[in-house]
């Protein structure tokens, strides 16, 4: 990879989970989830394609568990659920290299755009004040970043607005991100 690369131009992931509670597995039951990924390059020099799906299947014991190990769609809230299956495809792309420093307070390396669509299908969902139901959540739209360093830190930050349009309740979505990464 160099340096202007978001993501690797080909790759692919596998990541397993098996979850359970030992010596009190009536209560909690199990969890197994599975999910892959296939990193591709665009259409552009430095532009990326990912994509992702993913399994997860519970067989609960007396409740179940409220954890999700696969992402859910950008924009919901992750509810339990007996099964859930998952599909997202991510094009990223660097917008500018503006390298603008501010002194000792801030050095701006990069800005990039995300564009996404998740889609999820599960059954047996379990959202709160409703009773259990099938169905898919389905979200798209698109993130902005800014890549930085703050303070003359080494580790890279980056800040940005998420928007997308969540399809189950015909509403726009918006959030703001932050993420320190340690390298």
């Amino acid at each position: 990879m160099s340096l202007r690369d978001l993501y690797p131009r080909l790759g692919a992931y596998i990541l397993g989970w098996f979850t359970t509670t030992p010596g009190d597995n009536h209560q909690l039951g199990s969890m197994f989830s599975v999910q892959a990924g296939l990193y591709l390059p665009g259409l552009l020099r430095h532009h990326h394609l990912l994509l992702r799906g993913g399994w997860q299947e519970q067989q609960p014991g007396l409740y179940y568990m409220s954890i999700n190990r696969l992402l859910f769609p950008r924009g919901y809230s992750e509810v339990p659920s007996a099964g859930i299956r998952t599909f997202s495809a991510d094009y990223a792309f660097p917008v500018a290299y503006p390298d603008f420093s501010a002194g000792p307070v801030i050095y701006l390396k990069r800005i990039r755009m995300d564009l996404f669509y998740d889609r999820s299908y599960g059954h047996n969902i379990f959202e709160k004040d409703r009773s259990p139901y099938t169905g898919a959540y389905t979200s798209t739209g698109g993130e902005l970043y800014a890549d930085f360093h703050a303070g003359r830190i080494i580790f890279p930050v980056s800040a940005g607005v998420r928007v997308a349009y969540l399809f189950n309740s015909d509403r726009v979505y918006s959030e703001f991100l932050f993420r320190f990464r340690v390298q």
